[in-house]
């Protein structure tokens, strides 16, 4: 692939520009804690700023190049597949314009993170996982401040007072700690990666997001494994997504059957038994309509696809819900199997990815990707702006600490 000049070979002239791309990218965090869903804003500037900046080095036609041989690569020529056909199905969507404004926010914060990942990490200043871990840390006390002390931010400035929003940018914090912590540790940076480490662990813990503390417990496993046992974690991960994509529609009454009342009982913060009869009746939907599913992010209007109007009422009444709060069972219910089979080609392709980077970058990579994983099977929506600028923001951190780790090795 092409690469940039780094930022001390730039055009002087381009320099004040990649400072405010590098300022916006690092705001992500704080941003999300602020406002909860203002990733995708963030990430969509600073793509902007990174677009202006080449073309004062006049790199625009270097990025184009690098934009056309990403896309053909077997990576990128299948994600290219997977938003082509998630446009088309919305067609047969029951709600064409909820389902057009979803796609429209998912792509912008997945074109905003392929424009960073292809120009920033070249050009990235060497402050800038200072001043990502400044901006985390500052992130989490927003967060832990307000949460202990009844929402005294969110009463100030006038927003909703619900405890939920801190989800998400907790979610944000977890898919960024990864490659935040490599670069700090690997630049010997070992008490800010431990205050960073301390917070955002914090965060995590003091948030109603089950699925992030999930997700943390298994982006350590995966970290662990991806650094120590790379072939045995490839190969895990690879198997586990495989298992989770084919057996999604079934995942439901699996767990009904399996799960006793106790163990509901047990997990009633977490609302285990709502989530099983929501999955339970997104797998009964997927019967009816199994090839092509019901359109991309129909929402609320699920239940108005005609191929379901035969469907249990009992099943019926969680559609409603608008997506399973299972990614892999959302893309079977609203891509079918078309749709669950492009996608598993681009998760297994992204994991080929990831074993071609150097080893400390790719346990971080691979931690990133167990837990958006994690959270993504029983948490949110999937095609979530904010959820997709703040993976794509991970993303770019990725590439950032792979080429320092490459050039350290030279």
């Amino acid at each position: 692939m092409l690469h940039s000049p780094h930022a001390s070979e730039a055009a002087p002239r381009a320099r004040s520009w990649w400072f405010a791309c590098a300022v916006l990218f690092a705001s992500i965090p704080p941003a999300m804690a602020f406002a909860h869903r203002s990733a995708p804003l963030f990430g969509t500037a600073a793509a902007l700023l990174a677009l202006a900046a080449c073309a004062r080095e006049g790199a625009l036609p270097v990025l184009c190049r690098q934009a056309e041989a990403a896309l053909l690569t077997r990576l990128g020529a299948a994600a290219t597949v997977f938003l082509i056909y998630g446009a088309l199905s919305i067609a047969w969507s029951p709600a064409p314009a909820s389902s057009l404004y979803a796609y429209g926010e998912f792509l912008v914060a997945i074109l905003a993170g392929f424009v960073l990942a292809l120009s920033l990490p070249a050009r990235a200043p060497r402050w800038l996982w200072i001043l990502l871990a400044a901006l985390a840390i500052g992130a989490t006390w927003v967060l832990l401040i307000d949460l202990a002390l009844g929402l005294p931010v969110r009463r100030a400035m006038g927003w909703r007072m619900n405890t939920f929003v801190y989800n998400r940018p907790a979610l944000t914090l977890l898919v960024i700690a990864p490659p935040l912590l490599t670069a700090l540790i690997e630049q010997r940076h070992r008490l800010l990666a431990l205050a960073v480490a301390g917070f955002v662990a914090a965060a995590i813990l003091q948030s109603e997001s089950g699925a992030a503390k999930l997700g943390a417990l298994v982006a350590l496993g995966a970290y662990g494994a991806g650094r120590w046992l790379r072939p045995v974690a490839l190969a895990t991960a690879t198997a586990t997504i495989v298992l989770a994509l084919a057996l999604a529609p079934l995942a439901g009454d699996m767990l009904q059957r399996l799960l006793p009342s106790a163990a509901h009982q047990a997990l009633a913060t977490s609302n285990s038994q709502a989530r099983v009869d929501i999955w339970r009746s997104f797998g009964a939907a997927v019967k009816y309509q199994p090839w092509f599913g019901a359109g991309f992010a129909p929402g609320s209007s699920f239940p108005d696809s005609p191929k379901v109007a035969d469907l249990d009422p009992a099943y019926r009444t969680f559609l409603v819900a608008g997506h399973p709060h299972n990614g892999a069972l959302q893309i079977w219910s609203e891509l079918g199997a078309a749709g669950a089979f492009v996608a598993v080609l681009v998760l297994c392709l992204i994991l080929r990815s990831l074993s071609g980077l150097p080893p400390a970058s790719f346990a971080a990579g691979l931690a990133v990707f167990a837990a958006a994983a994690a959270v993504s099977f029983v948490g949110h929506g999937l095609w979530q702006g904010w959820w997709a600028a703040s993976i794509g923001a991970a993303i770019v951190a990725i590439r950032m600490l792979a080429r320092e780790e490459r050039e350290r090795a030279r």
